[in-house]
């Protein structure tokens, strides 16, 4: 939802709720056209494809994320838990069984969405599932979330990927109307941390993207202020070796103190 006023866009604007329809119409149903291209994307390029999508079921919308296969087949959907504040509006509620591991001949795939990143009986369902990738699509470029990122890695001893987009007003704003965040700088809200208005070639999400190794170190260095494509090599091994001295699932887990 970003980091502007959209509890007011729809809540005391008249046109919320249009722009709302909006939103709802450009959102990815299952299955769908939409999806169906998605489904060619990862056949045609035999490739594993995890995508961040919001998902339209009925008249709600959920921010899910999905897992397709080399051959197209959707692998699994995961809803996010709960949605974090404004979102609340716009979103519903992810069910605990969308807490699903999928094996795949690369390993065992899975992941949690933005902030639901920080429930620890999520992270713990995913460990107990034998989580060995795990995606991390969020929207969150602060130097903490990093540090989040590693954590997870070090405390499941697995392979995280941390997704978030990079993103300047002028790529996000394109049909956005001129007089709503954050164009609307007559809004004290709507303006920078520092006081000055928003301009077109300022950044709303810095990115942040990295790929870590089972003991938090960074296999992929995190990607600020551009566009760029991460690679790294994931060697199953070094999982086994992580788990050595810690498995919060095994020698380190201690169910009888929950």
């Amino acid at each position: 939802m970003g980091r502007f006023s959209y509890t007011r866009l729809l809540i005391l604007l008249c046109s919320g709720r249009q722009w709302y329809a909006k939103y709802y119409d450009s959102a990815v149903a299952i299955p769908s056209a939409d999806f169906d291209a998605l489904s060619r994307t990862a056949k045609e390029n035999h490739i594993y494809l995890s995508a961040g999508i919001i998902e339209q079921d009925s008249s709600t919308l959920y921010c899910t994320a999905i897992l397709i296969d080399r051959e197209g087949v959707l692998l699994h959907k995961h809803r996010k838990l709960i949605p974090t504040a404004a979102e609340r509006l716009v979103w519903g509620r992810g069910a605990g069984d969308g807490l699903v591991v999928s094996d795949t001949e690369i390993g065992k795939v899975g992941g949690l969405i933005c902030w639901e990143n920080y429930m620890p009986a999520a992270r713990l369902a995913l460990y107990q599932k034998g989580i060995e990738i795990y995606v991390a699509p969020n929207a969150d470029d602060s130097p903490s979330w990093t540090a989040t990122m590693q954590h997870i890695a070090k405390e499941g001893r697995c392979f995280v990927i941390n997704c978030n987009q990079f993103c300047k007003v002028t790529l996000s704003c394109l049909r956005f109307p001129t007089n709503l965040p954050p164009f609307a700088a007559t809004n004290p809200s709507d303006k920078k941390p520092d006081g000055s208005v928003w301009e077109a070639n300022d950044i709303l999400s810095h990115g942040g993207s990295c790929i870590i190794g089972p003991l938090g170190t960074f296999l992929a260095e995190p990607v600020w202020d551009k566009e760029a494509i991460l690679y790294a090599e994931l060697p199953m091994t070094v999982l086994t070796e992580a788990k050595m001295d810690f498995d919060a699932v095994g020698s380190y887990s201690r169910p009888d103190i929950l």
